[in-house]
């Protein structure tokens, strides 16, 4: 068994959160659904009994939460341990021109596909430019980063998650860059975030706001 397509799912303490991303929403799950969807999904040996994991099947399989299709793997979280942010090494410094104007043309695209696109199709095109970057870097980790801050406080939105993160990974992803764009949630109460990351590094806040966050998605 295989999660559906555009389903995501983190236990917190026992508690199963979703992301339906065709809906653009997020779903508890009770804990013995749970247990069974990781344990059908090869993510726990839960132990349970056969008769409650056979009709936990079934009810998972009639939401759509489940599927018996094989599935591509997908990007897994890598834990995180440091910030780029606020203490850059490079922070003071002036970047090249064209990289602020690509900051800010990042920043208006994913602007734009948040108002005019549902949300998994806006998720479908940041994977493809992902898989599509350019195969050896063309600026710097630090110029790009340097840049976007230093373009950010010239667009005329405030910041939010949903769109600083992926824009900042659209503008790393462009110039050659390996970054993960990473959704997580919490609970009591709820709240779900996403962030910018390289490898064990956080790009956009500091590390430490973001362990209260359990990842459910990694583009």
């Amino acid at each position: 068994m295989h999660l559906a397509p555009n389903i995501f799912l983190a236990e917190i303490n026992g508690q199963g959160v979703l992301l339906d991303l065709s809906a653009d929403r997020y779903l508890g799950l009770a804990p013995q659904l749970t247990r069974a969807a990781l344990a059908l999904t090869g993510q726990w040996d839960a132990g349970l009994d056969p008769e409650i994991l056979a009709a936990a099947r079934a009810k998972l399989l009639a939401k759509g939460y489940l599927t018996e299709a094989p599935m591509g793997d997908r990007p897994q979280p890598i834990p995180f341990n440091s910030s780029w942010w606020p203490n850059r090494p490079g922070a003071g410094s002036s970047p090249h021109p064209r990289l602020p104007l690509a900051a800010l043309a990042s920043l208006a695209g994913v602007a734009v596909g948040l108002r005019t696109r549902a949300f998994a199709s806006l998720i479908s095109s940041l994977r493809a430019r992902k898989a599509g970057r350019p195969p050896q870097p063309r600026a710097s980790m630090q110029e790009l980063l340097d840049a976007y801050f230093a373009a950010r406080p010239l667009f005329p939105i405030k910041p939010i998650c949903r769109l600083d993160a992926p824009a900042l990974c659209a503008l790393l992803w462009r110039h050659g860059h390996d970054a993960e764009l990473v959704f997580g949630v919490r609970l009591n109460p709820f709240a779900a975030h996403c962030w910018a990351q390289a490898h064990s590094a956080i790009l956009n806040e500091p590390h430490d706001a973001l362990r209260q966050y359990t990842p459910i998605m990694t583009v």
